[in-house]
């Protein structure tokens, strides 16, 4: 195997090579060509629940799973995708009852040749050592965090590490083996506000301090009377980082999804990519899965597509959708390198400072979360949102009392609009943003 990282795994090894004999002793008459898709992932983690640490809904906990897939392709020309782990080899015939489950394939989903791999920074020696053995390095935010009791009535926190070892093999040749980590920490006060870190390594020193300053100001603010700055209507309404991250992921990233743009579920069409403009030509939006360290950064997806960056929107034009191989075949296009959520996009726009945005022409206000975005049609772009956690905003950009509210709008349209303004956050992957909306105040 490719040793793309360091570390032994036993268990690992001795499925995959259990698994490959099944395969292999099944023949060559029956199977044309197969996949076999494993990790091995070991996680801890322990929180604080209600001011408690370690209490039974944060208990510390050591999760390990062995885990993947077995992709066949049959001589008759059906297909099986099945899951396997250890207790698969129970079965005394575990061949025949891929077979058994095996289905016709109209895409003819095959499996690829072998191209090179990427290099990708996505293993931290530190968080696989405190997934072993864990140190002051893992508990920090958490010692952190227990020094804040009585600042909030109740205060929710955890800390996750894990480090997993995956392999690739395939008849087409592929024999890849990589490890990766990853390390996140989140508090929360009251319920009212919470903030998180989530990467590869530990965080950068000053992280976790950015992190409890901005709950404890945000957490003062939303347990502050409203000062009556604001009156249901139209005006601008600013968005938190993570409300714009989930904006993008749910009327952006959805619609490029190829599973929905070749079954007609989506805002665009496939003689839409490279021909529609479909924000402003300052706006792109890109899939940078090579990031150092980052949590949307991988190797390869399952079926061996290499990560790379992957232009969805240019400039302001519709560029590419994001293809696995069963809808590359669909659309007559090559595979794409896939999302890890919303961690592998990047949207790129022009950036103001915070400060810059909070300020407005009039009282605005500023939205920490929503609620119900799961139910609203992404292929419309419309919007209607009760905001979770919202603030009245001054003009000079003053924070008020927390208000309840009702927002809405069309998100296809804001990113056209020259008015709509973006910043940077720090600790944040997506910007802050600020577009017009109708607010129903309660």
């Amino acid at each position: 195997m490719n040793d793309m990282a360091t570390g032994n795994n036993t268990a690992l090894t001795e499925l995959s090579e259990r698994l490959r004999r099944v395969i292999e002793a099944e023949g060559a008459g029956a199977i044309a060509s197969w996949r076999l898709n494993l990790t091995h992932s070991n996680v801890i983690k322990v929180g604080i629940d209600s001011n408690h640490l370690g209490g039974p809904y944060s208990a510390p906990r050591n999760v390990d799973q062995l885990v993947g897939e077995v992709f066949i392709v049959w001589k008759d020309g059906r297909r099986t995708i099945a899951r396997v782990d250890p207790g698969s080899l129970a079965n005394p015939d575990l061949a025949g009852a891929w077979k058994g489950s095996a289905f016709a394939d109209p895409d003819q989903v095959d499996v690829l040749s072998p191209a090179p791999m990427p290099k990708v920074d996505i293993f931290s020696e530190k968080v696989s050592a405190a997934v072993q053995s864990p140190g002051s390095e893992f508990f920090a935010p958490l010692t952190q965090y227990a020094a804040l009791k009585g600042q909030a009535q109740f205060i929710n926190a955890g800390v996750n590490a894990a480090v997993s070892r995956s392999v690739l093999l395939s008849s087409a040749g592929h024999d890849l083996a990589w490890s990766a980590t990853d390390y996140s920490t989140s508090i929360g006060f009251d319920s009212l506000y919470d903030d998180y870190y989530t990467g590869c390594a530990f965080p950068e020193p000053g992280t976790i301090e950015a992190m409890i300053d901005r709950v404890a100001r945000r957490y003062g603010e939303l347990s502050t009377a409203p000062r009556g700055w604001l009156a249901s209507g139209e005006m601008e309404v600013l968005l938190e980082p993570d409300v714009v991250e989930g904006l993008i992921g749910h009327y952006l990233l959805g619609n490029m999804l190829g599973s929905n743009v070749a079954n007609g579920q989506s805002a665009y069409r496939p003689e839409d990519f490279g021909s529609r403009h479909i924000v402003r030509e300052d706006l792109s939006l890109r899939l940078e899965p090579l990031r150092p360290l980052h949590p949307g950064s991988y190797v390869c997806t399952r079926e061996g597509v290499p990560a790379a960056e992957l232009t969805l929107v240019d400039k302001g034009l519709l560029v590419s959708p994001i293809l696995d191989v069963k809808y590359a075949n669909r659309l007559g296009k090559r595979p794409t390198p896939l999302a890890n959520g919303t961690d592998s996009l990047v949207l790129h726009c022009p950036l103001e400072k915070e400060t810059q945005i909070m300020q407005g022409d009039a009282a605005s206000m500023l939205v920490c979360s929503v609620l119900g975005l799961h139910t609203q049609d992404p292929t419309s772009g419309n919007f209607s949102l009760t905001a979770g956690q919202a603030l009245e905003v001054q003009r000079d950009g003053s924070v008020g009392g927390k208000i309840k509210a009702v927002f809405s709008g069309n998100l296809f349209n804001a990113l056209n609009e020259k008015s709509t303004r973006f910043a940077r956050v720090p600790g944040k992957d997506f910007p802050m943003m600020r577009l017009r909306c109708r607010v129903t105040l309660e």
